[in-house]
């Protein structure tokens, strides 16, 4: 199944543009990326001619849910003929927490809303209620507003967080989550693959008085069985203050990320969620962690998921031991 695409382009004046017809459109979202990214090409509608101009918001609708809403990383407009084409690279507005720092310094009885209000407000960005509040977090030094949340979402809940719905910040798995059942006779492929490049075997921490070796953490169930030897020993870290130990295991938990991965690719468009499962009539099964749209109208889709095995996915593991 295609699914219907309903493009919102608002430009620098004020005005926005709706009449557009898509020509292909990829949009993707993964565990570890705290924004969605989005591709895409349009010609106008039969009512409007989009302006020669600045394009600062791009939101695109599949089957008429928000499936996309953030700024532009790249633009162009082309007139030709008396007919505009419209090429857009953009990424959610989530992305704003990674270039925004914290002011340093202790919070005390914290949750994510709390936390969240540290910060400035990011334009049509939501965080997960009632989340668990945790006595007090320590930031420093030009610390991201998303490690803040990451430091914090480890301590409050054992996860690491994500984006859920188009820009949502999440800390615990939404409810309810949804099992993808995939018959092979829609599978056109299927792959596994591993990424060992930034895994770490070993990770020790400094103390604040600079003792070395404070805090360690050994990857032992994954790095030494396949010979990788990686060590690292960092300097004491404010962030991690309340749980040196945690810190440590952190390191080896983030190095392992995207480790091993399978994936699946599939005719039509389903919506999903990471976090989401997935089960094939062959008897495979996994959690969703990276989900890839590619959509051309009037010739199809294509849906690709991809499903972890590292550290932090399936988002049950707990730390390396």
């Amino acid at each position: 199944m295609t699914p219907t695409i309903g493009t919102t382009v608002r430009y620098s004046s004020g005005s926005s543009v709706t009449d557009f017809r898509c020509v292909k459109l990829t949009i993707e979202k993964e565990r570890y990326t705290p924004y969605f990214t989005l591709k895409g090409e349009w010609y106008p509608g039969t009512r409007s001619t989009p302006p020669i101009s600045e394009i600062t918001s791009v939101m695109v609708f599949l089957n008429g849910q928000i499936s996309f809403y953030g700024y532009p990383t790249g633009t162009k407009t082309v007139m030709k003929n008396g007919r505009a084409h419209l090429s857009v690279s953009a990424v959610g507005y989530t992305s704003f927490l990674l270039k925004t720092n914290m002011q340093d310094g202790m919070l005390y009885d914290v949750n994510l809303t709390t936390l969240a209000n540290t910060g400035p407000a990011f334009t049509g960005v939501g965080y997960e209620e009632k989340t668990p509040t945790v006595n007090y977090v320590n930031y420093y030094s030009g610390t991201s507003q998303w490690n803040a949340i990451v430091a914090y979402s480890l301590r409050a809940t054992g996860i690491y967080p994500y984006i859920h719905s188009f820009n949502t910040v999440r800390v615990s798995p939404h409810d309810p989550r949804k099992t993808l059942e995939l018959d092979g006779s829609v599978i056109i492929s299927q792959s596994f693959e591993t990424d060992y490049s930034k895994v770490l075997s070993g990770s020790f921490m400094r103390d604040v008085d600079g003792t070395e070796y404070a805090a360690s953490a050994m990857n032992t169930k994954f790095a030494n069985p396949r010979s990788i030897t990686r060590l690292e020993i960092r300097p004491f870290d404010n962030e991690w203050i309340m749980d040196p130990q945690a810190g440590a295991e952190h390191r080896i938990n983030y190095s392992m990320r995207k480790a091993n991965a399978k994936s699946y690719s599939f005719l039509g468009y389903e919506q999903l969620e990471i976090l989401d499962s997935f089960k094939t009539s062959a008897g495979d099964s996994g959690e969703i962690d990276r989900v890839k749209y590619e959509i051309i109208p009037g010739k199809g889709a294509v849906t690709t998921i991809w499903s972890y095995q590292d550290g932090y996915c399936p988002y049950s593991l707990k730390s390396a031991e």
